[in-house]
């Protein structure tokens, strides 16, 4: 027995909104992300910069790397990656373990800034 058409014509109607839902969350996941590409980019400009700030709000990283190192190092690390995929705090740190800065006496002298900021 063949279905009656309003089942028919329901279950299309469940479908369609069912789409409908998908492609607004979509929309949504991305429009929240946006945010908060832009809200972390307002924290960045509303850093009060003052004798005490030690924030570098311009890095010559010409007097840290030679030309072409930089992506040389971020290229061997991305490669050298698992699934060739790294975020960028894994990407800094490989880069900072290649040109042997160590990780532990940066973290410490980020906490001892901090601490003497207070």
């Amino acid at each position: 027995m063949a279905e009656p058409q309003i089942i028919h014509t329901l279950t299309a109607k469940q479908a369609e909104i069912e789409r409908y839902i998908q492609g607004t969350e979509k929309r949504l996941a991305q429009a929240r992300a946006d945010l908060a590409h832009v809200n972390s980019t307002i924290r960045l400009f509303q850093t009060k910069r003052d004798e005490t700030t030690q924030f570098p709000v311009y890095v010559k990283l010409s007097k840290l790397f030679h030309r072409g190192e930089l992506t040389g190092l971020c290229a061997d690390a991305l490669h050298a990656a698992p699934d060739g995929a790294l975020d960028t705090r894994e990407l800094a740190a490989a880069v900072m373990t290649a040109k042997g800065c160590s990780l532990m006496a940066f973290s410490a002298r980020r906490i001892a800034r901090m601490m003497l900021s207070f």
